[in-house]
Parts: structure tokens; C-alpha cells; sequence
């Protein structure tokens, strides 16, 4: 049982926060975008400038866009005192999701012949999993200061 009494309790009535629905179609709007401009910004892999613009790929929602979106929702996710059981289920589901990118872009690409790019492995789910941990762990402490106010 939490301080509350709220172990077991998702919001009032049973259903699910305002927050977290939120915070659910953010990170698969985000998700869906960085997974169309792969797909519809698709380089041709014999031009001479493929390399560079799989790595900007890479960089901007591998390493911004995707990790920060995650970051922000463990946060909130972390903040909120009425979520019970639902934090155990974010950082798992974000990691997953966040090892999907990858797959549905790079691994498919590989296999229609389109690419060349390294294929998504077990270490995507770690990846995926420290921003959204770390988000988690930033909210836990706000919330903890916030109750004490």
C-alpha cells in the first residue's frame, strides 16, 4: 500500500489519468514521425550522401527525440501520486517501443535490400530503458519535495 492507499488504484473510478493518455499519444505521435521520415526521407543507399543522412537520422531521434520524449513522460509519470501499478509498466513499455524504431526501419530496410545499416539489437532495450528510468527517478523526487510542501 502507498502513503495513500493507492498501491492498487489507477485514478478515480478506475480509470486511466488524464496524464497518461497524454503522455501515451506524445510519445507514439513522436514515435510514428521519426518512423515516417525514415521511411518517406529514405535516401538512396548508392548516393553520396546516404551516410550522412542516416546519421543525422540516427542522431536526431535515436539520441534527441525519442530518449528526451521518454525522459519527460517518466517524469510525469514519476510526479503523479495516483498511478499505482502503472509506473511499473511505463519503463518497460517505453523501452520496447523504443527498440521497435529501429527494427521497423533499419531491420526492414536491410531485408527489402534497401540498406545497409546495422540491425537493431538486446541493447536497444537498455537504451531505451535509461531515459525513461532516469525520468522516473527525477519525478519520484518531485513528487517526494512536493508532498513534503
Amino acid at each position: 500500500m502507498g502513503a495513500r492507499g493507492d498501491f492498487g488504484r489507477v485514478g478515480s473510478g478506475g480509470r486511466m489519468p488524464r496524464a497518461v493518455i497524454v503522455c501515451a499519444a506524445a510519445y507514439a505521435i513522436i514515435w510514428v514521425a521519426c518512423v515516417a521520415w525514415y521511411w518517406l526521407g529514405i535516401v538512396d543507399a548508392t548516393s553520396a550522401t546516404a551516410g550522412s543522412a542516416i546519421f543525422a537520422y540516427i542522431l536526431v531521434t535515436h539520441y534527441v527525440a525519442l530518449p528526451a520524449a521518454a525522459f519527460a513522460i517518466g517524469t510525469v509519470v514519476g510526479w503523479r501520486r495516483n498511478l499505482g501499478r502503472v509506473r511499473f509498466a511505463v519503463a518497460p513499455a517505453l523501452a520496447i517501443a523504443y527498440a521497435l524504431a529501429p527494427i521497423v526501419t533499419f531491420s526492414i530496410s536491410n531485408a527489402l535490400g534497401l540498406s545497409n545499416i546495422a540491425e537493431a539489437d538486446l541493447m536497444a532495450l537498455a537504451v531505451g530503458l535509461v531515459p525513461v528510468a532516469l525520468g522516473l527517478a527525477v519525478g519520484a523526487v518531485a513528487r517526494s519535495f512536493s508532498h513534503r510542501a
